[in-house]
Formats: structure tokens, sequence, C-alpha cells
């Protein structure tokens, strides 16, 4: 949910996985004081790749709707995963506090 919109946290990925650079990605919702919640999305980028988390916001501003655009996009070495190669999304909530994102309070863009 963002401000009272579902957003899907499949189709954000879709949506980053399509850009070139991107390998994988992973979007897990976020408190925010003002909206409730915000999607937030880590990515891993291809080897050799290089790309930034505004350039992916941009890519991602042309597909999705705007409450479905990642309030923040980071770049990451690799995702936390899980033993079936699935991503963690307890570590990967954690990994997001670690990276900056403050729990309760406005996410700035980028």
């Amino acid at each position: 949910m963002r401000g009272g919109f579902k957003v899907s946290p499949e189709t954000v990925v879709r949506a980053l996985r399509a850009h070139p650079a991107v390998a994988d990605a992973a979007v897990a919702p976020m408190p925010d004081q003002r909206l409730g919640q915000i999607p937030v999305a880590a990515v891993e980028l291809r080897p050799g790749a290089a790309a930034d988390g505004e350039a992916l916001r941009e890519h991602c501003r042309a597909t999705l709707t705007p409450y479905e655009v990642p309030a923040r996009i980071f770049v990451v070495d690799e995702l936390p995963r899980g033993a079936a190669l699935k991503v963690d999304r307890r570590r990967l909530i954690a990994l997001l506090e670690d990276l900056g994102v403050p729990i309760g309070q406005p996410a700035a863009a980028g």
C-alpha cells in the first residue's frame, strides 16, 4: 500500500528486471509517516553494468504508475537470500534499514 493504493511487489520487480543493467531485484514495503507504507527496492546489477537509483527510478516511471515507483532504489552487491535462493524478506528489510531507510520517516527520493 502507498497512500491507499495497493502496490504489487511482483509488478515493481518485473519493471526493474526489464532494465538492461539489472540482474535481479526485490521490493519491500517500508513504513512512512505520511503515506503509511512506501515501496523501497534493492537491485543486483549484471556484471560490468552500471546504473544508480535515480536512473532506475526514471526507468520505472516509464512503465509503472506513480504510486508504484519505489521511493528509493539501492544498488547492492547481492540480495539477501535463504537456503532455497529466494530473497529473504526479513533480511531484505533489515538491509534496507541499514542502507538508510529510516523506519517511520518519509523517504527521500533517490
